[in-house]
């Protein structure tokens, strides 16, 4: 077995795995939004660790991690930049971060749920159809969820098709959304 080294390295990412972010983000929250946030950075990922995670960086902190992590230094940082996510079995995984600053620049691809149902979010819990006060179309199967003033909460993956959902057929009790990850996650350590 190959053991690992302790802190990841980070090379600039592939074309093709460039093109994979950008245009899921680009489905969910519209190109010219993410040309934006992306404008002038450069993607990362890391190598030599198991999990290939993604970093959106700009160019000043290239320039720094450069100049004085790597040159004086001579370490490779344990972070960098605004993480992105991740690639698992070829795929991209969003993160909550980039997905949160998306929504504000947006205002799209996302669910406004009440007070009750914002607090059961955030310990892991799934959306009801009757929790739904406002939504932000268009909707993929990933959706941004916030509460009532619009503070981002995390993600959930629609059990339904987003027509449907839109539709405002569906009223009650019924499981529209999945939890995919939220913010009190980070409190319960994924437990």
């Amino acid at each position: 077995m190959i053991a690992m080294p302790e802190y990841p390295i980070f090379v600039k990412a592939s074309e093709p795995i460039v093109k994979n972010i950008v245009t899921t983000l680009s489905q969910m929250f519209g190109r010219e939004n993410v040309e934006r946030v992306f404008a002038g950075k450069t993607i990362y990922i890391t190598r030599g660790v198991e999990r290939n995670e993604l970093f959106l960086v700009s160019a000043n902190m290239e320039s720094f991690v450069s100049k004085y992590i790597k040159g004086v230094m001579k370490r490779e940082p344990y972070s960098l930049g605004l993480f992105l996510g991740q690639i698992v079995k070829g795929k991209y995984e969003i993160s909550m971060d980039i997905a949160e600053k998306l929504f504000i620049e947006a205002k799209r691809n996302a669910i406004m749920i009440n007070d009750h149902a914002s607090a059961l979010f955030l310990y892991g819990r799934d959306i009801m159809a009757k929790s739904i006060l406002k939504m932000y179309p268009p909707l993929s199967r990933i959706v941004v969820v916030v509460n009532r003033f619009e503070d981002f909460l995390g993600l959930c993956k629609l059990t339904v098709k987003p027509k449907e959902l839109l539709s405002g057929t569906l009223k009650g009790d019924e499981i529209v959304c999945l939890n995919v990850i939220d913010k009190g996650w980070f409190l319960r350590k994924g437990h």
